[in-house]
């Protein structure tokens, strides 16, 4: 049988309706606690730079349990849509958030149900590589740019990975393929920034290192739940100083796009 995203998303999420069915399923709550912690710090500091009209038009793609939308009110932007490819995500989203709209879109397929609308800042965090066929993929990102006005900023988060990563619903893409992929749909890239360097999988190193690490983090992470409190606590502060310095990760980096 074809692996289904909305199934297999429709499931994940009646049963894990919170920061661990949107995040790693595998590593339990203190660790994805502390990485989105770590996200919505990192995507603070990029609206900052990037989106600076707090009025504009915001989109969110694979809004999931609303966490990136929580991010944008946060930061004092008050027009936000959100969208999901995952009905029940959809309908829980619109009882949790009643003041916005949320879309049922699977941005890989068609963007009909948006009605030509468009944003200027769109965010797509941990959600390209979740689409598993290169030409939806790339078809994603063609319908992420026909949504967006000209100069519009696209925020997308992936692993980037030096060798092939590739599991049931998750394929990673290098930056080379990213680069050809996103010229071709209408976006130049304006900037790259850390969104982990300790706190996700490796994939953009071959250091032994960081694969010890990350091997260490994961075991303590599931098989030793309550240490991992204390192990994801310490190294939270570190990370956000990481992430704040470094211009280059071993894991996981954001992506700042301009529709052009």
């Amino acid at each position: 049988m074809a692996f289904s995203p909305s199934e297999y998303w429709n499931e994940r999420l009646k049963n894990n309706f919170n920061l661990v069915g949107v995040g790693d399923i595998s590593m339990g709550m203190a660790y994805n606690k502390l990485s989105y912690a770590v996200t919505r710090i990192g995507l603070h500091r990029i609206f900052k730079e990037y989106c600076s009209d707090k009025k504009g038009h915001v989109l969110d793609i694979g809004t999931g349990i609303g966490f990136i939308i929580n991010t944008w009110q946060n930061a004092g932007y008050k027009n936000i849509n959100g969208s999901d490819i995952s009905i029940y995500a959809v309908e829980q989203l619109r009882t949790n958030y009643p003041a916005l709209s949320f879309y049922e879109l699977d941005i890989a397929n068609s963007i009909d149900v948006l009605n030509g609308k468009k944003y200027d800042y769109i965010t797509c965090a941990s959600v390209l590589y979740h689409i598993i066929d290169n030409d939806s993929w790339q078809n994603a990102l063609k319908n992420i740019r026909a949504a967006m006005k000209n100069n519009g900023i696209f925020i997308f988060s992936e692993g980037f990975p030096v060798q092939d990563f590739d599991i049931t619903h998750q394929v990673s893409r290098s930056r080379l393929q990213y680069i050809e992929a996103l010229q071709n749909a209408g976006f130049k890239v304006l900037k790259s920034k850390p969104n982990y360097v300790l706190m996700s999988d490796p994939t953009g190193t071959k250091s032994l290192f960081y694969r010890y690490w990350w091997a260490l983090s994961v075991r303590i992470s599931r098989q030793f739940p309550g240490l991992a409190y204390v192990w994801w606590s310490c190294i939270y502060p570190i990370e956000l100083l990481l992430t704040r310095y470094k211009k280059t990760t071993p894991g996981q980096e954001f992506w700042i796009c301009q529709a052009v």
